[in-house]
């Protein structure tokens, strides 16, 4: 599909805003912050937080979808075998990445 009529595919303009979902956060206790809501304006993030300060800032029109049950996670560059590490990483305290590794995958690797 050429790359003029992929963006007619869909609207930048349109806001998305997702409840109470989970977020994947590393700042979290256990890296996950629970119930959540996430506005999407256009093709970006305008606000994480909890639902009763992020609705509001939503527009009337705005697609709202229940995210009940799932886990929102950042987007990630080159997700192949990383994922698994970049969920790991979040979810220990912040170390250094060569002492974190050896807890990670032991002296061994």
């Amino acid at each position: 599909m050429p790359a003029a009529d992929r963006a007619s595919c869909y609207d930048t303009r349109m806001s998305i805003l997702i409840q109470q979902c989970n977020v994947l956060d590393t700042d979290a206790p256990r890296a996950i912050a629970v119930d959540r809501a996430i506005l999407i304006r256009g093709n970006r993030i305008a606000a994480i937080g909890a639902p009763d300060e992020v609705a509001p800032l939503a527009e009337p029109d705005a697609l709202c979808l229940d995210g009940r049950n799932l886990l929102a996670i950042p987007g990630l560059i080159s997700a192949h075998t990383h994922s698994p590490e970049n969920y790991m990483r979040g979810a220990t305290e912040r170390m250094p990445l060569e002492p974190w590794l050896v807890w990670l995958y032991g002296t061994c690797g």
